[in-house]
């Protein structure tokens, strides 16, 4: 009897060690990423898998150290010839990528992973998840969006018992004049941040990202927000120069448009900078 336990024993431990063995390979195991999109970029770099991307898009430049992988060409009609040339484990695009390209690299036998934006705070945490299943960060994407949650529950408690009268009403401009007036309307991601953060978005009943000037100088937003880089010149000084913008009476402040308009790892942060923004006294 004895000697069947010892038997037993050394396959139960033979059977364990098997187990880990396989397991530590599998984790061990590194992907060669390329990444059609600068949030997925942005997202890899924050989910610890940095080092395994080989590609990314000519638009992907944060963090720093992606300027030193391999341009794929733009992130709609990418270079199908360049991406196979680094030969790629996994490709992550986006629904903006065309379907020419996808098709062509999975009919070249190649894993592409395609990500549909979801215009939501929500669907900023499952695009995250999403990634974080792909590339085996499962852990880390976790945790990420789990600090993004706290961060963003930190703005929410200090806007929450400001009455309707006491918050400002706002907008995010993408761009304006020859072309186009376009903003984050209620349909958008962007659009919810506003609210998120305290603000009254004065584009809230618009939708597809454009506004009329007629809606735009009859809301008259207390507060114009303004990207970093936008899709003209001269920023804040253009847009009070130029008709019929010039009548408008809120406060410009511009934001962070690279960080602000990428849905991603860096939500967070736009959030908790557009309420400071809006309610400098309550940070």
């Amino acid at each position: 009897m004895k000697k069947i336990l010892i038997i037993f024993n050394v396959l139960f431990l033979s059977f364990i060690l098997s187990a880990q063995s396989v397991a530590e390979k599998k984790t061990s195991e590194t992907q060669t990423i390329v990444s059609l999109s600068p949030n997925i970029t942005e997202t890899v770099f924050a989910l610890d898998r940095g080092s395994e991307l080989i590609g990314r898009t000519n638009v992907c430049d944060y963090p720093l150290e992606v300027l030193e992988i391999d341009d794929v060409g733009d992130m709609y009609s990418p270079s199908v010839e360049k991406i196979i040339s680094l030969n790629p484990s996994v490709v992550i695009a986006t629904n903006l990528t065309s379907l020419d390209t996808i098709n062509t690299l999975r009919n070249a036998g190649y894993n592409v992973e395609v990500l549909v934006y979801q215009e939501s705070l929500d669907g900023t945490y499952d695009f995250i998840e999403k990634i974080g299943q792909i590339i085996n960060a499962e852990e880390k994407a976790n945790a990420v969006i789990s600090e993004m949650k706290d961060k963003i529950k930190e703005v929410t408690n200090k806007v929450s018992n400001l009455s309707y009268e006491e918050r400002k009403s706002c907008i995010y401009m993408i761009s304006w004049g020859e072309f186009g007036d376009w903003c984050a309307t209620g349909d958008t991601y962007l659009g919810e941040i506003l609210e998120v953060a305290g603000g009254i978005n004065a584009a809230k009943d618009c939708s597809n990202w454009v506004i009329s000037k007629e809606t735009l100088l009859k809301s008259n937003p207390d507060i114009i927000f303004l990207s970093y880089y936008t899709y003209m010149s001269n920023g804040p000084e253009n847009f009070r120069q130029t008709e019929p913008y010039n009548i408008l009476t809120g406060k410009i402040i511009q934001i962070d448009g690279q960080r602000a308009e990428r849905q991603g790892v860096r939500t967070a942060e736009t959030v908790a900078e557009i309420a400071k923004a809006l309610y400098p006294d309550l940070f």
